[in-house]
């Protein structure tokens, strides 16, 4: 509610009365006062609940995202575990699949050279070199 606007005052008129009295409007002015700081109030309580609103989704969103965040460490954590089970089980079956080929070359590498022997052996007993 708004006050009406005041209306002009005639010095003359007001000290040619007995008793000369201005009226102030107290009453106007202190309902107006009165709505002014009800307003206020109300602009207050409802941005203090913004911000607790505000707030307490803030803090809600934060625990979440830390619950999220400890999940996947621990996920993270146990594919890391998993990766090095792998490589060990990798690593034990590549030096297992490396043996036999390198058993392989040891006992060609052997043979080879007992061939060697032989035909050096043999090599007496060739035409060329046979003497009887």
């Amino acid at each position: 509610m708004y006050a009406r606007a005041a209306q002009p005052i005639s010095l003359a008129t007001v000290l040619a009365s007995p008793q000369p009295t201005i009226d102030l409007r107290l009453e106007a002015f202190e309902k107006s006062s009165q709505l002014f700081l009800d307003a206020v109030k109300g602009y207050t309580r409802r941005a203090i609940e913004e911000i607790s609103r505000r707030r307490d989704a803030d803090a809600s969103r934060v625990q979440k995202d830390t619950e999220t965040k400890k999940k996947l460490e621990l996920e993270i954590a146990e594919w890391k575990e998993k990766e090095v089970e792998l490589l060990k089980s990798e690593s034990v079956e590549l030096i297992r699949a490396k043996i036999p080929p390198m058993t392989t070359t040891l006992q060609l590498s052997n043979t080879n050279k007992r061939s060697a022997k032989a035909q050096k052996a043999l090599s007496v007993y060739s035409n060329d070199n046979w003497h009887p």
